[in-house]
């Protein structure tokens, strides 16, 4: 199996607040015509879960293909925490693999779970984490009609960043925001605030704490 493999800087969100987050959030949204990903391997803190899956949820969300890569394990069993893998694949509808880079374990699995997708032998469900349309319902609806080819999730980080985006449709987009009232901060902070009340499901079903 031959893959090129890039590290993107850290984040915790696809809101990004530093310049290095803004590298990993054009690769992400699609933006960076340099380098366009096959698929996105989430190194996930398994001692610090619903953190993490904040971004996990919002990458599935886009559409994107994505493997989750489970680290920390050995401190989120110090912390008491268990984590049933099954479970919280079927959570999520993507691959899960426990990994631990220190020690070289798990790196074959994660090995052998690119290349099962890459041959694409592991079927993903495609699923939305929230009622995105909810959020906004013209200005998503607009916003896809412009770009026929995005998903909801992408519409509204097109509403959110096209200034700072290189798509096409700038005025259009500016137009859909001013017709519907769209408030990007408001837009923004529901979206987080329900995206959290889902992973709290995610995390009763497949994650015990004491």
């Amino acid at each position: 199996l031959n893959i090129e493999a890039i590290a993107l800087p850290g984040t915790y969100s696809l809101y990004h607040k530093r310049m290095d987050e803004w590298v990993s959030y054009r690769v992400v949204i699609g933006d960076d015509e340099s380098f366009r990903p096959d698929l996105v391997v989430a190194v996930v803190d398994a001692s610090n879960l619903k953190r993490n899956l904040l971004l996990c949820t919002q990458l599935i969300d886009l559409n994107v293909p994505v493997v989750v890569a489970l680290t920390m394990m050995d401190q989120a069993r110090k912390k008491g925490i268990q984590i049933d893998i099954p479970a919280l694949e079927r959570e999520l509808g993507v691959p899960v693999v426990a990994v631990n880079p220190r020690k070289n374990k798990g790196i074959g699995e994660l090995k052998k779970t690119i290349q099962s997708w890459q041959k694409q032998t592991i079927k993903t469900t495609s699923r939305s984490f929230i009622d995105i349309e909810k959020l906004a319902p013209y200005a998503v609806q607009e916003t896809q009609a412009l770009f026929p080819e995005i998903g909801e999730y992408k519409a509204v980080h097109y509403l959110i960043n096209h200034e700072s985006l290189s798509i096409p449709h700038q005025d259009s987009i500016e137009s859909i925001e001013i017709k519907s009232g769209f408030n990007p901060t408001k837009t923004q902070a529901q979206e987080i605030l329900d995206r959290y009340a889902h992973i709290r499901v995610i995390m009763q079903a497949s994650v015990s704490e004491p």
